[in-house]
């Protein structure tokens, strides 16, 4: 029971998703402490199938491998601002936070080119980012 509790009631509060700020809805610290209830059912689960603990720990190992190849996989989009607000463009094209967000991030890459020396390479990128 405190594991279902510990699993459903702090979710609840983000259920409601019109508290939130428009656009920033997402977030991985609202599954904290649901994800400790589901460890605890895990656990218990697991104290309580003795027999098919071999096969358990089996698809658990194969599961973590799976999701170990996708986080490989998903780890060049988080490398720098640009590269995460572009993927999240391509994912939501008409959400106006990200659009935003992708804007900055080119201005900073551009401003940073022009720190450098490298004007003539910035200058188109400004342009875009005012066409857009």
């Amino acid at each position: 029971m405190l594991g279902w509790l510990t699993l459903l009631l702090p979710i609840l509060l983000t259920l409601n998703l019109n508290a939130l700020n428009p656009g920033d809805f997402l977030h991985g610290r609202y599954t904290y402490l649901p994800l400790a209830g589901l460890l605890l059912l895990l656990a218990t689960m697991w104290h309580m199938t003795e027999i098919f603990r071999i096969p358990l720990l089996l698809a658990f190992g194969l599961l973590a491998i799976f999701f170990a190849i996708f986080t490989v996989k998903q780890e060049s989009i988080w490398k720098d601002d640009l590269a995460v607000f572009t993927a999240a463009h391509e994912i939501a094209p008409y959400n106006a936070p990200v659009a935003l967000n992708l804007a900055r991030a080119h201005v900073q890459a551009a401003i940073a080119l022009g720190n450098a020396g490298h004007c003539d390479d910035a200058v188109p990128t400004f342009n875009q980012v005012i066409r857009e």
